[in-house]
């Protein structure tokens, strides 16, 4: 997917979607703030768990890989899982990180965190996974959520069995009811099968659903090795942010998202992980806003 960067400079404006069903209200927003794992230089890497409070769902969240050096060093990281786990046993909800080295890796000292962003049961909500399974290069996985009078409040996506060799490179809502993942092989291959999963929590919709959208400086691809882009919810869209997206237009093999963080000011930043002097990017943030 190449999102649309006439849609996507528009950092003040709003995708809103209008729907003929009554909206569903979402309650309070809360962005639980998962513990840093351990620091240190071993690959992969999982972070503990972002653990919803009782009596709330996990909507949607993010990941942060933060490694203890300056660049170039600081590029290695990229994360390689975000994804929500509802509970199938009635415990609490949480939000899952994993990060990973990209060759040609890094001795510094990184850790990984995970957020989740989670609000009181929404009626009819539920997990829809999308999964690609293959050893293409390029991989792409898109989950429904089935129902045109159902939106998708947020979504994750995961790397499974490329032994650190591919990178996220987009998670976002593609349509009001469709999420999309990508990830390429690095820049020498992997001569296997692996996967990509994305995932999708889908509810009714909720009032004045929409899409907030932000992107990296310069807005053209360029040779930055680390492209950082922020947004938030609330102008032309719904005031809560319920979930975030995370996109690298152009991307190549060896780069990678290495931060989807779903504060006040939402952030995605994408990183060079495999030094290159061509041009890349720039990376786009997706808020996912409603009331």
């Amino acid at each position: 997917m190449v999102v649309s960067l006439a849609v996507a400079a528009g950092t003040c404006a709003g995708l809103q979607v209008a729907t003929a069903a009554p909206a569903a209200a979402v309650g309070t927003v809360q962005v639980i703030v998962g513990p840093l794992s351990v620091s240190n230089s071993q690959s992969p890497k999982f972070a503990p768990s972002a653990v919803c409070p009782a009596d709330t769902k996990v909507l949607g969240g993010g990941g942060w890989a933060q490694v203890q050096a300056r660049t170039p060093e600081s590029e290695r990281v990229v994360l390689s899982e975000m994804r929500p786990a509802p509970s199938t046993t009635g415990g609490r909800d949480s939000y899952e990180a994993g990060a990973f080295e990209l060759s040609p890796g890094t001795t510094a000292d990184w850790s990984v965190q995970a957020f989740a962003i989670c609000a009181p049961p929404i009626a009819g909500m539920h997990l829809v996974v999308g999964r690609s399974i293959s050893s293409d290069p390029t991989q792409i996985a898109r989950a429904d959520c089935g129902s045109n009078n159902e939106a998708v409040l947020g979504l994750g996506s995961q790397i499974l069995g490329a032994d650190g060799q591919a990178t996220l490179v987009y998670e976002f809502v593609e349509t009001f009811r469709v999420a999309q993942a990508k990830a390429l092989e690095d820049a020498d291959g992997f001569n296997g099968i692996w996967e990509l999963d994305v995932f999708a929590v889908c509810a009714p919709f909720p009032g004045n659903y929409g899409t907030s959208f932000g992107i990296s400086s310069p807005p053209t691809p360029n040779s930055n090795p680390v492209q950082v882009a922020f947004s938030r919810c609330g102008n032309g869209t719904g005031s809560k942010t319920l979930g975030i997206g995370a996109a690298i237009n152009s991307p190549l093999p060896g780069t990678g998202l290495q931060v989807v963080f779903p504060g006040s000011q939402l952030e995605s930043a994408a990183v060079e992980a495999t030094p290159t002097t061509a041009n890349w990017g720039p990376t786009v943030v997706q808020g996912i806003c409603g009331d």
